[in-house]
C-alpha cells in the first residue's frame, strides 16, 4: 500500500462509497488491522518472555528432598474410601436411573 493512501484517510473515509475510493479506504482499513494484530502479537510475545523470565527466577528456590510434608496413611486411607463411596453412588444411580418424564414428549 501506499503511504498517500494513509495521508488522505480522511478524504477516503468521506467518499468511502465511491468506486475508486473503496480500494484505497478498505486498504486503509487492512492495514490498520494489521499493525493492530501485530502490535498485539508482540505484546503478548514480550509478556510471555518476561513472565517466563520472572517465574524462572522465583522457581530458583527449589525445595530440599526430604523436607516435605508427610501423608498420614488414617487420611489416605480416608480418601480411598471416599472414592469408593462416589463409586458405589455413581453404580447406584447408573442402574437406577430417576422416574423423570421428559419434557420434550
Amino acid at each position: 500500500m501506499k503511504l498517500a493512501h494513509i495521508s488522505n484517510g480522511i478524504y477516503y473515509w468521506k467518499n468511502r462509497h465511491d468506486p475508486e475510493c473503496a480500494n484505497a479506504f478498505s486498504a486503509i482499513v487492512w492495514w490498520c488491522l494489521l499493525s493492530a494484530s501485530a502490535l498485539f502479537l508482540l505484546g503478548a510475545i514480550l509478556y510471555s518472555i518476561w513472565m517466563l523470565s520472572d517465574s524462572a527466577q522465583v522457581s530458583g528456590t527449589e525445595a530440599v528432598v526430604g523436607q516435605s510434608e508427610t501423608l498420614s496413611r488414617e487420611a489416605l486411607r480416608n480418601t480411598l474410601d471416599a472414592f469408593k463411596q462416589r463409586q458405589q453412588q455413581f453404580v447406584f444411580v447408573q442402574n437406577n436411573p430417576p422416574a423423570i418424564k421428559d419434557p420434550s414428549r
